[in-house]
């Protein structure tokens, strides 16, 4: 695949030990069990930030969400670590220097809305949330589902 169509990319060669465990990593990752963990954060005083947001840009009609900061921090983790925005192509590493962030949520029971965002590193907190606005806020009543 061209990577280079959806924004600036990197060519690097794999180093010999890379190459050599690669194959024993993709086995383990189809054999191992995953696990998830979740830690817990104290955004107390990003809530208190974004609601002093909010009421600076009242007039404006833009709420800031929890989601815009959500995205900066994906996009600032992600430049942190490339290697978790690359792909391989034989046996080089295409490092992705652009950052395009997709979301889905249940809308209804039987269905799903997705948004992404292509330009995710040169939004600012509240074009982020302009853009997300018009996303659904809730999910439709189950009576508005369509019958499976």
């Amino acid at each position: 695949m061209d990577f280079a169509k959806f924004g600036p990319i990197e060519r690097k060669d794999l180093s010999r030990i890379k190459k050599i465990s690669g194959a024993n990593l993709h086995r383990n990752w189809v054999v191992i069990p995953h696990v998830t963990n979740h830690d817990d954060a104290d955004i107390t005083d990003l809530e208190a930030f974004r609601v002093q947001t909010n009421k600076e840009n009242e007039k404006s009609g833009v709420k800031v969400t929890m989601l815009a900061f959500m995205i900066k921090a994906a996009v600032a983790a992600l430049k942190k670590f490339p290697e978790f925005n690359a792909s391989l192509d034989g046996e080089q590493l295409v490092l992705k220097n652009y950052f395009h962030i997709g979301l889905s949520r249940r809308t209804r029971p039987t269905a799903w809305s997705s948004r992404s965002s292509r330009t995710a590193t040169r939004r600012a907190s509240s074009r982020s949330a302009r853009k997300w606005a018009n996303w659904p806020r809730r999910p439709a009543t189950a009576s508005s589902a369509r019958p499976t």
